[in-house]
């Protein structure tokens, strides 16, 4: 991953996926948070990359950062129900709690908060 990023510095999508695999193995998440907020940097609209920078702000113990960044994310994403389980994940503080990738239920914000 390291190289991709190297040979496509203007990649998100690299930077993207070496942000994710830190996180997901939890070595290294500084780096893996500096190329998160790269893809972010690089792709400002993109929810993959805000929701992938909340993950590395969530294993690090950074709550604020990562409902910040979650947020952000359920405002540009079209997955709703998606935005709002990881909302309540990161809420939960329970770093070990399965990743929820695609979701069936009711939209989020629920309609008496979306005022």
């Amino acid at each position: 991953f390291q190289r991709a990023c190297v040979e496509y510095p203007k990649h998100a999508e690299r930077h993207l996926r070496l942000a994710w695999f830190t996180s997901r193995t939890k070595r290294q998440m500084e780096r893996g948070l500096l190329h998160a907020k790269l893809a972010v940097a690089l792709k400002p609209d993109s929810d993959r990359c805000l929701s992938t920078l909340s993950e590395l702000h969530f294993q690090r113990g950074e709550k604020e950062e990562a409902l910040a960044a979650i947020k952000k994310a359920a405002k540009l994403g079209k997955d709703k129900v998606l935005y709002g389980a990881l909302l309540k994940r990161i809420e939960s503080g329970d770093k070990k709690a399965p990743i929820p990738h695609r979701c069936s239920g009711p939209a989020w914000p629920p309609a008496s908060s979306a005022r």
